[in-house]
């Protein structure tokens, strides 16, 4: 019989079009109450939730702003923040995680990080559009990693048990990466990356509601680790070295 002392659960449905075409999947994956009716009775639990349980109108969030969910996806994961603070008030802790980049990963992936759809198509030469009104605070894997280690190691106490912002200290638009991994690689950013308002697009063209500007503040989180946040240009910097001489 397995007897964690941590739970961190990482499965989940996280494209909203995809949860949007299936709810109830992705209430059954991202909610995940068998999981939760599991949790040995001395275990913490750490779940990785998301910056859009925000509602994208009234930014940048703190964990006191009121959280409302404007599609599926949101809407699941607040779901389980709510179950938790319920079940566990004093042995959870939710990380409303931003955009996550991050280099390229080791092995196979199926979809690698949006800093890596930049530098795709950047490096193929092909112009692309990226949202101009779409604001995030955008957060480096890395940072994460450092995060999740830390509390797997510590446990959850009564004082740390709670919701955080999880983002980084910038608030960045598409465009804005775009841009930047534009400068790392020596790519012709006016030619290539064209801005586009998403709220100009016809409503057939969004799968999905999306928050127009969900950037946080992540002071609380970054007082109780003491991690320091890293910088978007660090993020681009520190992808294009691991890549090596790849587009990153």
């Amino acid at each position: 019989e397995v007897k964690p002392d941590v739970v961190l659960p990482l499965a989940a449905i996280s494209s909203p079009a995809v949860c949007e075409r299936d709810p109830a999947r992705a209430r059954a994956v991202n909610e995940c109450p068998a999981l939760l009716a599991a949790v040995p009775a001395h275990a913490c639990f750490v779940f990785l939730s998301t910056d859009q349980v925000y509602d994208g109108l009234a930014a940048p969030y703190t964990e006191t702003s009121a959280a409302d969910p404007v599609n599926v996806y949101g809407q699941s994961k607040l779901s389980l923040e709510r179950a938790l603070t319920a079940a566990l008030p004093s042995r959870s802790v939710c990380l409303r995680s931003s955009l996550i980049l991050g280099p390229p990963t080791p092995g196979r992936c199926r979809k690698g990080s949006f800093l890596q759809f930049c530098a795709e198509r950047l490096s193929a030469g092909t112009a692309t559009d990226f949202f101009s009104d779409e604001v995030r605070s955008v957060v480096w894997v890395g940072d994460i990693v450092s995060i999740l280690a830390s509390l797997a190691r510590d446990g959850v106490s009564p004082q740390s048990a709670g919701v955080f912002n999880m983002g980084g200290p910038e608030r960045v638009t598409r465009v804005e990466v775009a841009e930047a991994v534009a400068a790392q690689g020596g790519y012709d950013a006016p030619q290539l990356i064209r801005p586009v308002a998403r709220s100009s697009l016809p409503p057939a063209a969004r799968a999905v509601a999306s928050p127009p500007d969900i950037s946080m503040d992540s002071t609380k989180l970054r007082s109780l680790t003491g991690h320091p946040a890293t910088r978007l240009a660090e993020m681009v910097a520190g992808a294009a070295a691991a890549a090596g001489a790849s587009p990153f």
